[in-house]
């Protein structure tokens, strides 16, 4: 408060301008500031503008919002009501996805079935023994299983593409193509048809077709599917059994008719064989003597060839050298063939060519493929004949087969003739079947031959050409045993005999004869008409005798029985059986073994003498 009550000095100039040049200062700070605040307000004029259009842009855009809000409200509503179709939908899927794996694996297994099906077809169909095949309604091969191959030697491509008829016997077409034709127009199956398929190698093969028509949903003919099936080894064995059948049947008629027949030629035979005995050679019925003679002896022949082919004669089977019985035959040959045929025999073998058979059948064999050689040379030509021994190991597995032998004696009878057809050839062993003209063949050659052949335990093939002729190979199994002695000295079976012979036939023709016969020659006969006739007389009569003569077959009792019955009280009796059945109806009756003597009838008055001759004199 004092300092209020003294003046206040004066300022200085200097202070004054130090004053002013702060004020100025500040003046033009303020300025500044001023010019700042200006600008800054003129900016934010500015600003606020923008932020005006701006805030009018955000209200828009709020509005626009607002609006968009409420679509999405309402979109939002939508969707929700869409989601619940949507999640309805899903659940649909998803079964159907279930359900669509479910089929999916089903079909997985099926289609893995499928292939484990086809692989076990295909597996089914290459290793049948059966040609499977398919074709189109053209008849084009469209599939073949490999099996083709074994059956025509064509593989399976090059089968494809062609026609059944492509691999037929020509001859076969026509009718073939019309049963094909017919069953594709009907839409029917082919069951088992049989026809002659070319092998590639060009032998013919026998098949037997079955096929199937393919047939699509509109009821179109697609093609066939079928099997071809290789028969031919079945069709041989079919006509070897039907001909082993033939064979049977005409040998029951023959074994049925033989008896009979050989009864009756009996009688002619041995009246014709007395009377020729009495009678002079220059004599004017001698001659009209030996043709009864000569037509009984063809008729026994006939017999004896029908009793062959059926291979129910009565063989008397010992062991024999088959070349030494070739070499012993061949004079008869060469007076049976015409000159002009060259016959020669020949052997390649060091050893010996035993078989066990009956001398006179192989003779008869010899005999008949001669005959049958010179009627396929007209004009001559050649005939051979050659014996051979072979291992099993040497002949065909057929033979070998069929007849289980280690070794084989083989006889080849060839010619150089004109050969046979294959239909002859094929029926060339069948009875009655003959090529010759009329009159000059009875069909029974060959068919005897075979007969023959297959009753000694052998096996007979035959190979022909044309031009070339034609051999025939006969099989023997080779035999082990000691042969006959051929030349020992035999005597005259018509001199007077001395001994007392009892007879026993039922038949009065055949007991007639040969009481005759037998009386004629010295001999006593007492007679009876069957084996209860005979022991009746026996015992009644106290007849002796030296020998008997019985029938095998007879009403009451046979021979066999008789002979064992007149045994007991004749230990030491000789027995001569005679029959005029065959073989298997005699051997029913226990008599063919190789110690019993028998005679077949009809026997000529000769041979009866020396067979009852060679008896009586073993018992002295």
């Amino acid at each position: 408060m004092r300092a209020e009550g003294h003046a206040k000095a004066e300022p200085t100039l200097g202070e004054l301008k130090a004053r002013i040049s702060e004020l100025e200062s500040e003046a033009s700070e303020i300025s500044r500031i001023k010019r700042e605040l200006l600008e800054q307000q003129s900016l934010l004029k500015k600003q606020n503008l923008k932020v005006i259009r701006k805030s009018l842009d955000l209200a828009d855009i709020k509005r626009d919002f607002e609006d968009r809000t409420l679509d999405l409200e309402a979109t939002r509503a939508e969707l929700k009501g869409q989601n619940v179709k949507l999640v309805r939908k899903s659940i649909e899927l998803a079964d159907i996805v279930r359900e669509f794996e479910d089929q999916h694996f089903a079909l997985e297994i099926s289609t893995r079935e499928l292939e484990e099906s086809r692989e076990r077809f295909r597996n089914l169909v290459e290793s049948s023994s059966d040609w499977v095949w398919e074709v189109d309604r053209k008849g084009v091969y469209t599939y073949s299983s490999p099996k083709v191959e074994d059956l025509l030697g064509f593989s399976a491509d090059e089968v494809i593409g062609k026609t059944p008829f492509d691999f037929m016997l020509e001859e076969e077409i026509p009718e073939l193509r019309e049963v094909f034709s017919r069953a594709a127009e009907n839409q029917e199956p082919i069951e088992r048809l049989e026809n002659t398929g070319l092998h590639k190698d060009g032998y013919h093969v026998i098949l037997e077709t079955s096929a199937v028509p393919i047939i699509n949903s509109e009821g179109v003919l697609l093609g066939y599917r079928g099997i071809d099936r290789d028969i031919t080894e079945s069709k041989r064995l079919e006509a070897q059994i039907r001909q082993t059948q033939k064979m049977e049947a005409i040998g029951q008629l023959a074994g049925g008719v033989a008896h009979d027949f050989n009864n009756l030629l009996f009688p002619i035979i041995g009246y014709a064989d007395l009377l020729l005995m009495k009678t002079p050679p220059d004599d004017p019925i001698y001659k009209d003597l030996r043709a009864i003679q000569k037509a009984a002896l063809h008729g026994k022949d006939l017999t004896h060839q029908i009793l062959a082919f059926s291979r129910r004669q009565v063989l008397r089977m010992e062991v024999i050298d088959l070349l030494n019985v070739l070499e012993n035959f061949e004079e008869t040959l060469r007076r049976t063939i015409r000159e002009n045929i060259d016959l020669r025999i020949s052997s390649r073998t060091h050893d010996t060519a035993n078989i066990r058979a009956d001398i006179s059948q192989i003779e008869q064999i010899l005999l008949n493929l001669a005959l049958n050689a010179q009627d396929a040379q007209p004009h001559g030509g050649d005939l051979r004949l050659k014996v051979t021994t072979r291992s099993a190991q040497e002949v065909p597995a057929d033979v070998s087969t069929e007849i289980p032998t280690e070794a084989f004696v083989v006889l080849e009878v060839s010619d150089s003739g004109c050969g046979m057809e294959p239909e002859t050839l094929n029926r060339a062993f069948e009875p009655f079947f003959t090529t010759k003209g009329k009159d000059r063949g009875t069909g029974l050659g060959l068919a005897t031959v075979y007969g023959i052949v297959k009753q000694h335990g052998g096996y007979i093939t035959v190979r022909s050409k044309i031009p070339c002729g034609t051999s025939f190979f006969l099989y023997f199994p080779l035999a082990t045993g000691t042969t006959r002695n051929n030349d020992e000295a035999t005597e005259d079976s018509t001199s007077k005999g001395a001994g007392t012979i009892l007879v026993v036939e039922d038949n009065e023709s055949v007991r007639d004869v040969v009481c005759k016969i037998l009386r004629t020659h010295g001999y006593t006969v007492h007679e009876a008409t069957d084996g209860k006739d005979c022991l009746e007389r026996v015992t009644d009569e106290g007849l002796s005798f030296d020998l008997l003569l019985t029938d095998v077959i007879m009403p009451r009792m046979n021979g066999k029985k008789l002979y064992e019955n007149l045994a007991k009280d004749f230990p030491n009796l000789k027995a001569l059986f005679m029959s005029g059945y065959p073989e298997n109806v005699i051997a029913t009756e226990g008599i063919l073994d190789s110690a019993t003597n028998f005679v077949h009838k009809p026997v000529s008055a000769k041979n009866l003498l020396s067979k009852v001759k060679s008896l009586l004199m073993e018992n002295q």
